[in-house]
């Protein structure tokens, strides 16, 4: 072992990894940056470590991992060999050597044996050869090395000691691949797709690979392994050209890019060990890989290669070459999503929605305070999305990142717009081959556009409705889907994020994170306001429709005005009648609806009263759907009004009371009493919900509309009165009412007072009087009474009282009027006593001959004085007073008159017999002179004066001496002006079977009544009349017997005695619950005359019991014949017109009673104008225009027997062959 004091071969430069230096004692030392290193001692490396050392000469060596290298005496500064060192100069040693490397010969065959340099050290060698020295030849003189005694020579690790004298053996090469990665430049070790091997020196550096070149010396020892064949060669890596250069010091090929961008950059190395083939490749910068131009792969690693020589030259200088194929593994870009990044979001307005502002809008929004229509959309700025993913480049730097969006729409959330589906499109609308819009829609209606650019700029423009939940608020954004609801629309899911690298590799990130990018999409509400500019929704319903026949639920009976009908109580509006009256927006959830409703506060509705009783108020949902719908006005328990307003805007009042009015007595006023001014109506404004909701379901509602914009008037109602005259017949105890007309109306109660205008208690009625007494005024509660006061003895004759239950009035006559009329009956029972003579006469009470003074005193017969007839009670003449004249006749001419004590017959057979006729003359006093001179007593015709006929209505007498099966003939007869007689009527009085024979005194009381009809049965007796029935006044009567025998006695007469009318006015007045008031002027005639006729207005006529004849006159009147046979009479003036006919009603037609419409009707086509119907109530003659209608359209006259139900075909043909008809 060498005893010299070791010296410093070299100094570390660097250490990477761990390096020791050891020397020969076998010390270890871990070697750093500035550390010396000494002569003798074995510099080695662990795995992964790398130490490079700078000699004295200059030069650097590396000694890479896991290798070792001893500091022998030729690794210190030397001294330069002069120029007879210099072999390989001389004699054309190098030209030798280059022709033996192109020859592929062995370059020691023609060459010296060389000093190859320093002896190896201790269980290592040189690690280099100094290539100028192989061919310098070993001087003596120049190299003088001391010589080592070696305890034993060692070969190289794997090599064998070559024996000596053997042939020679040529050295051999392989094949050998090395990869290196592009990640390793960029820094993405590891990443998708990089190659990682772990048994390569144990560093994962992708951008080194170390490897052993096969090869092997062989027995001419060894030699060196290089890359100098390389040199100066070019080849394509990727897209781009290298150049290789070959540096024999560091044994170092390096590929330079020759050409574009990187021209001149080092793009890799590789660096062999000469004595072992130990070789690294190191990439020094990313290699430009070529593209797929699209085709499959062409976003993963596109690896590339290129393949190198190399040499292997043995201890003699023979070559063997190999190749070193380097793979270069490509370097792909990395996107992922950041781990921390801030969520790119954004919220848009269902508000800012606008068809006007925005044409492609389907919706117009409700814009809030501060909004405009641009808040539909949200966008952001280039690289905007970027934030949210994190990229690496690579090494093939630059990158660049782009965005776009899947065409999976499936993670998006389903959403709806006003209840439909959304369905999504993704589309790439600007060609450029990346999806880049999102399009919603629903049905063919675009929701919302998502535009997401290249550049990671995004837009997002809201085009009509979502969906939110139900909430009311203007804020929400709270979306419905198909679960839960969703406070954005998540579109990360969608998102594509692509890096491109410098050589076209890329890499996609398919979606964000969950809510990395979302936009929330801001409720709209709809809106409701008060249309202040609308026009009101009013009615006017009217008091006077109110009918509790026509509508029971209404409680008062209201007076209907010309044009009126039950209905108008009340009023309605069509569905959306109320709409107007708001103003709504739906908003972007389009289409909403309109509802309306009620509030339960109605302390802002007036104070109302209905007959003094104050309202209540009740709002109730009557169709329970949980709207109030139904306001109700209550007086105490009973309904006075009921409004209803229903959710589609229609509404409907119905007044069922009164209510009370200000005292106007105007039947058009509405004004209202109130407990403070009166209201013109009642305004229901301050009641009305109106409630908007719109299609996801949020609703606005409007708590009462604009004062005055919807209200009911109610039209006042007034009460009545169209009271009819009276016409009622001067009789103690008749009693008549007619009608007042008297109506409350709708403000009932209704009180009513009849007076006599002018008139105070106690002053005289007119000229009214009962027995000559004045007939005083005296009003009653209601009415009024007339009566009389004779020395303090007050006697009620009449009273005037009303009824307002049936509106009518009644006239009560209590007592005697004077003035009036009646029958004077005579009753000549007295009168006859036994005689016979040619004339018989009976005189009246009132007619006193004997008393009577002288009226001449020429007498034809016997000259004596001539006497007229006086009254015996007063004395005065009574030329008017009746004078029955008895006288008889056969067909051979007179026969005497034969008396008895009570009846009167013919001739000496004391009867009137077949062909004999007894004849009875009704005359006035006036007609007969009175002889009193002795036997000569008696009435004697007036030459000087026309005889005077008393008209008779009827007869009575008695029948004599008539047996059953006997007829009686009569014939009645009145003188005309002429005095020329005509026949009035004939008839027959038959006895019927069954009948009682009369005989002696025992008699029959017979009536001939005006209005009898033929067939009308008394006693058996049977009348029957030539006309049909008996009717007109006559003067005389005469009887003959049909067959048999009979005789008249006890004559009595009934005639018509006229009297006085008189009349007074009288004033009704009604006044209503509310104070309204109405009169009306109607007049009561007392009738004392002949008849009982009425005037062209509506009248009442009440006969009384005599037989009345009553001409109702114009307008409608209503007719009350009373006891006796009563001819009611129409007149051609009393009728109507077609359209408007005259209703007239009698009360009590009865047997006996006659119609007569002889005036009323044609003489020719009578059945024409005539037709009859008939209800229970009783039968309705019908006087028509004669078209034949039969229908109503054609009367102009109808007259209603009340009761009365005989045969209609009967009446009819009656009224069409005579125009009369009497009740039978």
């Amino acid at each position: 072992m060498s005893t010299a004091t070791p010296q410093v071969v070299a100094t570390v430069i660097s250490v990477t990894g761990v390096a020791f230096a050891r020397n020969a004692d076998g010390a270890v030392r871990r070697l750093a940056a500035g550390d010396t290193v000494l002569e003798g001692e074995t510099v080695f490396t662990l795995a992964g470590g790398e130490v490079e050392l700078a000699f004295a000469d200059g030069h650097h060596a590396t000694i890479l991992a896991s290798e070792s290298y001893m500091m022998g005496p030729e690794a210190m500064v030397a001294t330069s060999p002069g120029a007879g060192e210099a072999a390989i100069a001389a004699a054309g040693e190098v030209g030798k050597v280059v022709a033996a490397l192109e020859q592929g010969g062995d370059i020691l065959e023609g060459l010296e044996a060389p000093a190859a340099g320093g002896p190896g050290g201790e269980n290592a060698g040189n690690d280099f050869v100094r290539l100028l020295r192989i061919v310098e030849p070993v001087t003596p003189v120049g190299y003088e090395y001391p010589l080592n005694t070696l305890e034993e020579i060692r070969a190289p690790e794997g090599d064998a000691i070559p024996e000596e004298g053997g042939e020679n053996d040529l050295p051999s090469a392989g094949e050998a691949s090395a990869t290196v990665d592009d990640d390793g430049v960029g820094g993405n070790a590891g990443g998708t797709g990089d190659w990682i091997d772990t048994n390569l020196d144990g560093d994962n550096d992708e951008t080194t690979y170390s490897g052993v070149l096969p090869h092997s010396f062989g027995s001419d020892g060894p030699g060196e392994v290089n890359l100098a064949a390389m040199d100066g060669l070019s080849a394509a890596v990727g897209t781009e050209t290298v150049t290789f250069a070959w540096n024999d010091v560091s044994n170092t090929l390096t590929a330079t890019i020759t050409g574009g961008d990187r021209d001149g950059n080092p793009l890799f190395s590789v660096q062999v060990n000469p004595a072992t083939g130990e070789y690294t490749v190191t990439l020094l910068d990313n290699v430009l890989h070529e593209s797929l131009d699209g085709l499959e792969g062409d976003d993963t690693e596109n690896d590339t290669s290129v393949v190198l020589t190399y040499n292997v030259v043995d201890g003699n200088g023979d070559v063997a070459t190999g190749s070193l194929t380097v793979n270069f593994d490509d370097d792909v870009p990395v996107v992922e999503m950041a781990e921390q990044y801030r969520p790119v979001s954004a919220t848009v307005y269902e508000d800012a929605l606008s068809t006007t502002a925005e044409p492609s809008d389907s919706s117009e929004g409700n814009l809030d305070a501060g909004q405009d229509n641009t808040y539909d959309e949200a966008s952001g700025l280039a690289g905007s999305l970027a934030a949210l993913v994190t990229t690496a480049a690579g090494a093939d730097e630059p990158s660049s990142l782009t965005f776009g969006l899947l065409t999976d729409t499936s993670s998006l959330p389903t959403l709806y717009s006003n209840g439909v589906e959304l369905s999504y499109a993704v589309t790439d609308e600007d060609s450029d081959g990346v999806n880049d819009t999102l399009t919603a829609s629903a049905g063919s209606t675009v929701v919302f556009v998502l535009t997401v650019n290249p550049d990671g700029s995004w837009a997002f423009d809201l085009e009509d409705q979502l969906d939110h939940v139900d909430t009311d608020s203007d804020t929400t954004t709270a979306l419905v889907t198909d679960g839960d609801p969703v406070n954005a629309i998540d579109f990360s899911s969608i998102v594509t994020a692509t890096v491109t690298d410098a050589d076209g590799d890329s890499a996609t990130l398919d979606g964000l994170a969950a809510g990395a990018f979302s936009i929330a999409v801001q409720n709209d509400v709809p809106t409701i306001v008060a249309n202040e500019q609308a026009t009101p929704v009013s009615a006017t319903v009217y008091e006077d429709a109110l009918s509790t026949t026509a509508e029971p639920s209404d409680s008062s009976e209201g007076n209907l005005d010309a044009g009126q009908d039950n209905t108008y109580d009340e009023a309605s509006g069509l569905a959306g009648s109320l709409a107007a009256l708001v103003t709504t927006a739906a908003g972007a959830d389009e289409p909403s609806s309109l509802t309306f409703g009620l509030l339960t506060d109605t302390s802002s509705l007036p104070t109302l009263y209905s007959n003094g009783v104050e309202l209540s108020y009740a709002v109730t949902d009557e169709d329970s759907d949980g709207v109030n719908d139904t306001l109700t006005a209550s007086a105490g328990s009973t309904v006075v009004f009921v409004l209803t307003v229903n959710p589609d805007g229609s509404w409907a009042f119905d007044l069922e009371d009164q209510l009370d009015h200000v005292d106007t007595d105007s039947d058009t006023t509405t004004a209202l009493v109130t407990d403070g001014d009166p209201v013109n109506a009642i305004d229901f404004s301050s009641i009305v919900t109106a409630t908007v909701t719109d299609a996801d379901g949020d609703s606005a509602t409007l708590d009462g509309l604009a004062a005055g914009a919807f209200s009911i008037a109610v039209q006042n109602d007034v009460p009545m009165l169209d009271a009819d005259n009276m016409v009622i017949r001067k009789e103690d105890g008749l009693s008549g009412t007619a009608t007042l007309g008297a109506l409350a109306g709708a403000d009932e109660p209704a009180s009513i007072v009849l007076s006599i205008d002018g008139l105070e208690d106690g002053d005289q009625i007119d000229a009214l009087t009962s027995g000559g007494e004045p007939i005083l005024y005296r009003a009653t509660a209601t009415g009024f009474e007339g009566y009389t006061d004779v020395e303090g003895v007050q006697t009620v004759i009449f009273t005037v009282t009303p009824n307002l239950v049936d509106g009518t009035y009644t006239v009560n006559i209590a007592g005697s009027l004077d003035g009036a009329g009646g029958e004077i009956i005579f009753d000549l029972s007295d009168g006859i006593t036994g005689g016979n003579s040619d004339d018989f006469f009976l005189l009246a009470p009132d007619v006193d001959f004997e008393s009577s003074t002288i009226i001449s005193e020429d007498n034809p017969g016997n000259n004596d004085d001539l006497y007229a007839g006086v009254d015996p009670e007063t004395g005065l003449a009574n030329p008017g007073g009746l004078v029955i004249h008895a006288y008889a006749f056969n067909n051979n001419g007179s026969l005497t008159v034969n008396s008895s004590a009570f009846s009167l017959a013919v001739g000496a057979g004391q009867s009137v017999g077949v062909d004999d006729t007894l004849v009875l003359e009704f005359t006035q006093a006036s007609s007969w002179q009175y002889d009193k001179s002795g036997g000569n007593k008696g009435l004697y015709d007036d030459p000087d004066t026309d005889k005077s006929w008393e008209l008779v209505d009827n007869l009575r007498f008695n029948l004599f001496d008539f047996s059953a099966g006997e007829v009686i003939e009569f014939t009645l007869i009145k003188h005309n002006a002429m005095g020329n007689p005509v026949v009035v009527d004939s008839g027959t009085i038959t006895a019927l079977p069954g009948f009682v024979d009369l005989s002696g005194s025992n008699g029959m009381s017979v009536e001939l009544l005006q209005g009898m009809t033929s067939g009308t049965v008394i006693n058996f007796l049977q009348f029957d009349f030539d006309g049909g029935s008996l009717s007109g006044q006559y003067d005389t009567i005469q009887f003959s017997a049909g067959s048999g025998d009979f005789k008249v006695g006890e004559i009595a007469i009934v005639q018509i005695a006229e009297g006085s009318d008189q009349s007074f006015d009288v004033t009704a007045t009604i006044t209503d619950a509310d104070g309204d008031v109405a009169t009306d002027t109607f007049t009561v005639t007392l009738d004392g005359q002949d008849g009982l006729v009425g005037g062209s207005l509506d009248d009442a006529l009440i006969g009384g019991e005599g037989n009345e004849i009553l001409v109702g006159g114009g307008g409608n009147d209503t007719l009350t014949g009373g006891l006796g046979a009563d001819t009611f009479v129409w007149n051609l003036a009393d009728k109507g017109s077609v359209g408007s006919p005259a209703l007239d009603t009698v009360t009590d037609f009865e047997a006996g009673d006659t119609l007569n419409l002889n005036d009323l009707l044609p003489d020719v086509n009578t059945a024409s104008y005539l037709y009859v119907t008939q209800t229970a109530a009783g039968t309705t003659i019908h006087v028509t225009d004669g078209s034949g209608a039969t229908d109503g359209t054609a009367d102009v006259q109808t007259i209603f027997l009340a009761g009365y139900t005989g045969d209609a075909a009967a009446i009819l043909n009656d009224l069409v062959n005579n125009q009369q008809h009497t009740a039978s």
